[in-house]
């Protein structure tokens, strides 16, 4: 891992080259030296929460094409924002919304 890590961070084309973090899953490659080594390079990594409210959604679909995938979260953030409680806010619901914000990226 270390050698992945080498390659991630190097200075001329390395994918993390102009990044200072990076959010990884919590596979258990990612181990303590792998992180201390992107510290080491000044990039700071931290792991992704479990159950994200877009992977809950997008990891069960088979989309086919942007008009689905916008129908697809904005359905879910219906959802998620108004019918699904959370247990982080006591079991409630966060405010109810009159419609979902828009996603459209222009």
């Amino acid at each position: 891992m270390k050698t992945i890590a080498s390659e991630l961070t190097n200075h001329e084309d390395g994918f993390l080259k102009d990044k200072k973090y990076l959010i990884m899953d919590r596979d258990s490659m990612f181990s303590k030296a792998f992180r201390d080594f992107l510290r080491g390079r000044r990039r700071e990594a931290s792991s992704a929460t479990t159950a994200q409210p877009e992977f809950e959604c997008l990891y069960k679909l088979i989309l086919f094409g942007e008009t689905a995938a916008r129908q697809a979260v904005r359905g879910f953030l219906v959802h998620y924002h108004t019918e699904r409680n959370h247990l982080g806010l006591g079991n409630e619901l966060i405010v109810a919304m009159n419609r979902p914000p828009d996603i459209d990226s222009g």
